[in-house]
């Protein structure tokens, strides 16, 4: 699994953000390879309504410790189940 934390500007007014503003992000990518976790992180972000999207930091998790983590983490446990999980934080 990656971990990506990035940046991304709104297309349109949504939630409490407003076209053009950029919001932060926590992405995590259920999957072996980096370029196309990283793929997958963008489309995944272009579906939600962004675009120009910046990618900050990248961290592997090993496969022994998503196993830990799935139990304590609401976000892992999603991204194992559903093969990602998307966190906008606010403000930036």
């Amino acid at each position: 699994m990656f971990v990506f934390s990035c940046s991304a500007e709104t297309k349109v007014d949504c939630e409490d953000l407003k076209q053009g503003e950029r919001a932060p992000f926590m992405v995590y990518i259920n999957y072996a390879d980096l370029f196309g976790a990283e793929q997958l992180c963008q489309m995944y972000l272009m579906r939600e309504g962004f675009t120009n999207i910046e990618m900050e930091k990248r961290k592997y998790i090993q496969a022994a410790t998503v196993e830990k983590l799935k139990f304590k983490e609401k976000d892992v446990q999603v991204a194992v189940k559903e093969g990602y999980f998307l966190r906008m934080f606010e403000g930036e």
